[in-house]
């Protein structure tokens, strides 16, 4: 059986590719490809069991490719982005587990001197200690030059050595290497692209993983991020702050998408160029170069330019963050923290918040890690109870009328489209009551307030139906 090893390297679809996976197992089987169970993550490929190579893991991952080829497959496909990073001794306890199959690796490249900046916006966004910006871009002193010296000539970079490792231990493998661009990639998408080198030409049927899924940073939000990281006064709010401003970059793009200036560019592309021309060589087949249309990817100013940009950001990712950020749920006492209520409100209570008068809406955001699992459509639910003879609501949300909604059982739900978000993935909801009696049995009749609706608790997250769960 022939087995294809993705060894994802950074931002080059890998996270596009594995969050694809899982969903589409059953159409992947039905088209004769097999995906392994073992170790298969939700959306990160097969981490669990590359990650640790355990002898119980491997003997598994064995077993069931022996029950996939005597079931008539004769392709499999795993992928994980950290075998990359694979030592030989690493390379060989995988290979062991493979055995007599036809060992195929599919590698996506990308130039150097983009993916260098554009990995590193990512890994700012994920850890607090990575390299500081400015100490890459402009490094002072002896000390910072000597470290971005190293860090733009990383080895780890050197597609060519990495799969000469791949090569020597597994000497009969096969190699497929594709350049990461819109101009060489299938249809432009790196997923279409992997289905065609798996050997499907008809993607119907096929559903992709979240769009939202990894998204890059640019310069400007990559610098405000370094900085909340690396305050202990931003721990507990970091988390929605990144996630507003990665909200705004999907609203409005990027605007500075690299940190480094021309030179630093050429210098990166003089190093890595005689072992791209080896990798062309060795691995791409009637291909002089990998990269032969290389982008203008450095900075276009100084970068005082970008930090003063970086500060106007702040200040408007501050403005929207004063509207609450929904992950998933918020009920009784947590109401007011994760739901911002605008108007025709009372004040809250332990178990939530009465509606007061014939108007009450609430405003909030909905977290990129819940829409990530969602595909279309988000489903969103508001729980409660009508007071005397009050039995409905009047719902409107985002501007959309929805009629009257029942909103005290378990049947009425809203669903919303993505495409009708607010900007920066904002939700607002308007409840309208005719004519709130006097509070009855429920409430004190010393109470003066027109009650309607005691809303408890608000949820979202992706309908069962919609293919993303």
């Amino acid at each position: 059986m022939k087995v294809i090893l993705h060894i994802g390297t950074d931002k080059t679809g890998s996270t596009a590719i594995q969050s694809s996976l899982p969903g589409n197992r059953d159409w992947l089987l039905a088209r004769s490809v097999y995906l392994p169970l073992t170790g298969l993550g939700i959306d990160n490929g097969h981490s669990e069991l590359l990650s640790s190579l355990t002898q119980d893991a491997l003997q598994a991952l064995t077993t069931e490719l022996a029950q996939a080829q005597a079931c008539g497959y004769d392709l499999a496909f795993l992928s994980w982005e950290g075998m990359v990073r694979f030592n030989s001794r690493q390379i060989r306890l995988l290979a062991s587990a493979l055995g007599d199959h036809d060992v195929n690796i599919l590698v996506y490249v990308r130039d150097q001197a983009e993916i260098i900046q554009s990995a590193h916006l990512q890994w700012v966004r994920m850890h607090a200690g990575a390299r500081d910006i400015r100490s890459i871009a402009q490094p002072s002193g002896l000390l910072e030059y000597a470290l971005a010296y190293a860090f733009l000539r990383d080895p780890r970079r050197n597609y060519y050595r990495t799969l000469r490792r791949w090569e020597r231990v597994i000497p009969g493998a096969g190699f497929r290497v594709r350049p990461f661009s819109a101009a060489n990639l299938l249809g432009g998408d790196v997923v279409t692209d992997l289905l065609q080198e798996l050997g499907i030409a008809d993607a119907t049927g096929f559903l992709h993983g979240g769009k939202l899924t990894n998204p890059s940073l640019d310069v400007e939000s990559a610098l405000l991020v370094q900085a909340w990281k690396r305050d202990p006064a931003f721990q507990e709010q970091c988390d929605t702050l990144v996630d507003v401003t990665e909200s705004m970059l999907a609203q409005n793009g990027p605007a500075t998408r690299y940190f480094l200036d021309e030179k630093a560019v050429h210098n990166i592309r003089r190093h890595f160029r005689r072992c791209n021309r080896r990798l062309a060589r060795r691995y791409m087949p009637g291909i002089a170069f990998p990269f032969p249309t290389e982008n203008s990817c450095w900075r276009r100013e100084d970068f005082a330019a970008i930090e003063a940009r970086a500060q106007a950001l702040a200040r408007r990712v501050e403005e929207a963050h004063r509207v609450p950020t929904l992950i998933d749920s918020a009920s009784g006492g947590n109401l007011p923290g994760r739901v911002l209520f605008t108007a025709g409100w009372s004040d809250p209570e332990p178990w939530g918040v009465w509606s007061v008068g014939t108007l009450s809406c609430i405003r909030f955001r909905l977290h990129r890690r819940l829409l990530n699992r969602c595909s279309e459509n988000v489903q969103i639910a508001l729980r409660g109870r009508y007071i005397a003879d009050i039995a409905s609501s009047h719902v409107t949300v985002n501007g959309r009328d929805l009629g009257s909604m029942d909103l005290s059982g378990p049947e009425a739900v809203i669903r919303l489209p993505i495409a009708e978000l607010q900007p920066f993935a904002m939700v607002e909801i308007c409840l309208a009551h005719e004519l709130p009696p006097a509070p009855r049995t429920a409430i004190p009749m010393q109470d003066p307030r027109q009650l309607a609706f005691g809303l408890s608790s608000v949820w979202a997250g992706p309908l069962a139906t919609d293919g993303s769960q």
